[in-house]
């Protein structure tokens, strides 16, 4: 039996541009700078990209809350996990 795979993706809450691409890591960080809410761009950009494998629990925690500051509305935590089989 494979291991089943979790991760998190906040992709379908990323901004985009006019022309449809993702917003840039920089400008959406900047959003959350000097906030309680604020993160690293690296794991940002591993959210964004689907690529978070393993994260501190304040991180998914804080991605949550920026994915609802991101949407207008609550995001969960359950949300942004992807499971992969």
């Amino acid at each position: 039996m494979e291991a089943v795979k979790a991760y998190i993706d906040i992709s379908k809450f990323w901004p985009r541009e006019p022309d449809g691409q993702m917003k840039s890591v920089y400008s959406v960080w900047q959003i959350f700078q000097g906030t309680e809410i604020q993160i690293n761009r690296l794991p940002l950009t591993n959210a964004r990209d689907g690529k978070m494998a393993s994260a501190d629990v304040t991180n998914i925690f804080k991605l949550s809350k920026i994915c609802s500051v991101l949407a207008g509305k609550p995001v969960s935590i359950e949300e942004i996990i992807k499971i992969k089989d």
